[in-house]
């Protein structure tokens, strides 16, 4: 972009406008990158619209003129008021004169007549004039001349009221049916308009033709979302001719005017009572007050309106820039933070994960020898059971009613239940002794673990697929040491040939056969008990015990450490994996809107530096 003065003085209107055109240019691209659509579109504006918005208010600041266009029926006085404004009677009047070009008139230190073709396109003839008699000549020709490749009639004479880039336009009058096609172009030509100024017929039955004038300022108001740069309260509404009502009384005009506002106001919401004047151009006193009245408003709206174009542009641009940064700020701050809360985060959790696979490894190389111990206990509670002399004296009593011949089958059956009793005593107490107190401690440690990394880890899908929590709690609970003990228990309790198959492997049975010795019943009994006690040693229950149930108990716990545990885990490193990504993302997304931040600075600061060129934005 070009560098601009800071004082307005040396800086040209036309240079100024170049400089607010590349600024708007440069915000089209601005919002035509994807990063303003991916991070600040879904929040400020739609993408078409804004696009939309800043064509159109880039057309319209290529536009030259500030346009005060003035309007009204055939026959209203539109030309008799712009003389009056011009100080000389320039432009022709009369019906037929005022029905076939637009008229616009320009401010310049020459006398010029310069025609354009129906496009306003093409200039067709340029004449310059001595005097402004030859000029109003002319132009008389020119309104009678029905060449149709004339559509625009360009004036230019030195009207101080015009200085700068305002223009007045005569458009060509509306309302009867041969006027169709050159009221449409008048009513295309609106939506350049800074100002309007509607003259109302006051001689013409009722004032306003709610048919002709009442479509036209609907029309315009249709059109306002077009009119960038034009304001509704910028309208004066002018009844003119207000003499052809000199013979009513002031009653009546009274009644008139009143009538005529809220006629107005039906259509105009935005029509300020002091923008509807009387007129006339009867030279007498009252009417030149009325004509002064109406030329110090318009003279107000044209001052107000003075660079009107250039600043209704800069505001939109500042008001769109700055709600743009608005966005931009609030999501930089909450991205920022959010990617260090994010990396902290993502570290605590490998963290707390590595802790936790490591509790689980521990657990498990630990778990033979936990099973180990337990065995051993049982093995020694149990072989310090059955060597105690009560437990003999109960075994005895169990078969004193027997028989030789059922001897051996009714010890086995009291040995089995004293057996099963101690078992159902003591099992359970050894093994929550053992092995449960220490499983508790790694288990309860490992879901505690859990559960603060899943309430860490809110917001992102798991893939678990086994509830783990209440795995771990089963393990955990009374009824959890029972499952597995009972499974120790059971075993054993359905097999009690444990015992009489370690009795077996010490030929007990058969040595009592091969005794020479006839002994009375109760040496036999103690006999056959001693035998099958010292059948059974440590070294055999151990082994007993670890064939048949140290591999259950191993699977237990190895499924739930291995299985469940581990897939855990797994999920949530695989989440802890999947939140790095989003802070990858989040990262990129931050370096996105640092950037956008950076465009959108440089084109706030080459704003600044045209808003503080001496322009009045108000």
């Amino acid at each position: 972009m070009k560098q601009i003065n800071k004082r307005f003085s040396v800086c040209s209107y036309s240079s100024i406008k170049e400089t607010v055109g590349e600024v708007l240019e440069s915000i089209e691209t601005f919002v035509s990158k994807e990063n303003f659509k991916k991070h600040i579109r879904p929040d400020v504006y739609n993408i078409e619209e804004i696009e939309g918005s800043l064509e159109l208010r880039r057309k319209d600041l290529a536009k030259t003129d500030c346009s005060v266009i003035v309007a009204g029926e055939t026959s209203s006085g539109k030309s008799s008021i712009i003389n009056r404004i011009l100080g000389d009677t320039i432009l022709p009047t009369g019906v037929t004169a005022s029905t076939t070009r637009v008229c616009r008139v320009k401010y310049s230190e020459d006398l010029m007549i310069t025609t354009c073709d129906a496009e306003d396109k093409n200039e067709i003839d340029r004449m310059y004039f001595q005097s402004k008699e030859d000029m109003a000549e002319t132009l008389n020709t020119l309104a009678k001349t029905k060449d149709p490749n004339i559509g625009y009639i360009d004036i230019h004479m030195p009207v101080p009221l015009l200085q700068g880039n305002v223009i007045i336009v005569d458009t060509p009058g509306f309302g009867d049916n041969e006027q169709k096609k050159v009221a449409e172009k008048m009513i295309e030509y609106i939506p350049n308009a800074l100002a309007i100024v509607f003259v109302i017929n006051v001689a013409a039955a009722g004032g306003i033709q709610d048919d002709r004038i009442v479509p036209i300022l609907t029309h315009v108001q249709n059109l306002r979302n077009q009119m960038v740069s034009f304001s509704p309260n910028d309208v004066i509404f002018v009844m003119n001719r207000w003499d052809s009502l000199c013979m009513e009384t002031e009653l009546k005009k009274k009644e008139y005017t009143e009538n005529t506002k809220k006629s107005l106001q039906t259509v105009w919401r935005d029509v300020d009572d002091d923008c509807i004047l009387q007129l006339s151009m009867v030279p007498t006193d009252e009417y030149r007050e009325m004509f002064q009245r109406f030329q110090r408003t318009l003279k107000k709206i044209i001052t107000h309106n003075e660079q009107k174009r250039i600043k209704v542009h800069l505001r939109f641009l500042k008001e769109f820039l700055d709600e743009s940064e608005r966005i931009i700020v609030s999501k930089l701050k909450c991205a920022e933070e959010t990617v260090e809360e994010n990396k902290n985060g993502c570290v605590k959790m490998l963290n707390e994960l590595e802790d936790l696979e490591r509790i689980r490894q521990e657990a498990h190389s630990n778990l033979k020898g936990y099973i180990d111990d337990f065995l051993r206990e049982v093995t020694s509670q149990f072989y310090e059971y059955i060597h105690q002399r009560s437990f003999k004296n109960a075994i005895l009593k169990c078969v004193e009613s027997s028989t030789r011949r059922s001897i051996g089958k009714d010890l086995d059956d009291a040995i089995e239940k004293a057996t099963i009793d101690w078992q159902q005593h003591h099992i359970e107490e050894i093994f929550q002794k053992v092995i449960g107190e220490e499983l508790t401690r790694v288990f309860s440690s490992i879901q505690k673990k859990i559960c603060f990394l899943k309430e860490k880890m809110k917001g992102f899908k798991t893939k678990t697929m086994l509830d783990v929590d209440f795995k771990i709690a089963c393990a955990l609970a009374p009824s959890g040491t029972l499952l597995v003990s009972s499974i120790v228990m059971s075993r054993m309790l359905v097999d009690p040939r444990i015992v009489a198959g370690c009795a077996v492997l010490g030929l007990v049975v058969t040595g009592l056969a091969m005794m020479e010795v006839i002994d009375d019943f109760k040496t036999i009994c103690e006999k056959t008990l001693k035998s099958r006690i010292d059948a059974l040693s440590k070294e055999k229950i151990y082994t007993a015990l670890q064939q048949r149930y140290a591999s259950l108990i191993e699977s237990i716990i190895t499924k739930l450490l291995d299985g469940d545990v581990k897939n855990e885990i797994n999920n949530m490193k695989r989440n802890v994996h999947s939140l790095q990504e989003k802070h990858k993302e989040l990262k990129s997304a931050t370096t996105d809107l640092k950037s956008l931040r950076d465009e959108l600075n440089q084109r706030k600061a080459h704003l600044n530096k045209i808003e503080k060129i001496e322009i009045n934005l108000d």
